[in-house]
């Protein structure tokens, strides 16, 4: 089994190399949340939305292999995501990806998804259009900075998510070359 986690800022363009590598055949590690759906997204794809009532009673059944709380909703993959197929793809923070290191630790591999500056990581964020909170998108873009200047050394591999096509030819390269070499 191989785990490729991508990690970045919001809207980095994570989710985009994430189905990529799904429509390529990865099973893709579908996250818990009791965040809201988001206008684009469809259950059971994106993320698995539940309530905040239900997500703790999966956590008192321990149903899940790793969990977190970011930006005031909870996060969870559950232990049956990694029964999928023998190549996953996951979309996690940093605490989500070293419990999964932690877990599998020959096996998980950390690809940082850098965006190409914080003024177009900041257009697509508004273009996105989740955050309505007043200073939402500031504390985004401060929290983006933070996890550019701390995950990027963190990561195995890196990515620029600047042009779509360029990027997945880039990250297709990653993962077949440590299939093939393993």
């Amino acid at each position: 089994m191989k785990i490729f986690v991508l990690m970045g800022p919001s809207a980095a363009g994570k989710t985009t190399l994430e189905n990529y590598l799904a429509s390529k055949g990865f099973g893709k590690i579908v996250t818990t949340t009791t965040r809201p759906i988001g206008k684009d997204e469809i259950e059971g794809e994106d993320y698995h939305f539940v309530t905040a009532k239900k997500f703790q009673n999966m956590l008192e059944n321990n149903q899940f292999a790793e969990h977190d709380y970011n930006y005031g909703n909870s996060y969870g993959i559950t232990k049956v995501e990694f029964e999928k197929s023998e190549n996953l793809v996951a979309v996690l923070n940093l605490s989500g990806a070293l419990s999964v290191k932690k877990i599998f630790p020959d096996c998980t591999y950390f690809i940082f998804v850098q965006p190409p500056s914080l003024k177009v990581l900041e257009e697509r964020i508004i273009k996105r259009g989740r955050d309505k909170l007043p200073g939402a998108i500031k504390k985004r873009l401060s929290n983006a900075e933070k996890e550019i200047r701390e995950w990027s050394p963190m990561c195995d591999f890196s990515v620029l998510a600047d042009v779509v096509e360029i990027a997945k030819r880039d990250l297709e390269k990653i993962v077949s070359k440590i299939i093939k070499e393993n």
